[in-house]
């Protein structure tokens, strides 16, 4: 198991063991998961009111371990009308949208399988980003 990543050690430690278990290395400290598991992610972050601040959408080879980029980002910011909730609520649910609504090209498919890069910050690291 991946002790550092892009998330704090505390929202790290929200996830559940599986899904935690399941991350992809992307790098020695990002993840990713496929999409049934990007999407138990979210749900898991936005029951602990931990806010999606970004997705980013790739193609992993399994054989060659191999990561293909793609152009398709997901970002959220906090509007200054928003209560934290609503923020977490809405992040939530766009990232869901973006992870469920994404068309796969069916030639990068080739390549290899979808996987999500998420990005989350609780309410006091989104407050003060050098924490």
């Amino acid at each position: 198991m991946m002790e550092q990543t892009q998330f704090s050690l505390e929202v790290w430690k929200l996830l559940p063991e599986e899904i935690r278990e399941s991350a992809i290395a992307m790098s020695d400290k990002e993840v990713a998961w496929n999409r049934a598991d990007a999407l138990s992610v979210i749900e898991t972050f936005q029951r602990f009111n931990i806010a999606l601040v970004g997705i980013e959408f790739f193609y992993f080879n399994k054989d060659s371990e191999h990561i293909y980029a793609t152009s398709e980002i997901f970002s959220a910011d906090n509007e200054t009308s928003d209560t934290w909730q609503d923020f977490v609520v809405r992040s939530c649910i766009s990232a869901k949208l973006f992870v469920t609504e994404i068309e796969f090209d069916q030639e990068q498919l080739k390549q290899g399988n979808p996987i999500y890069n998420i990005w989350a910050l609780n309410k006091e690291e989104y407050k003060n980003p050098q924490l």
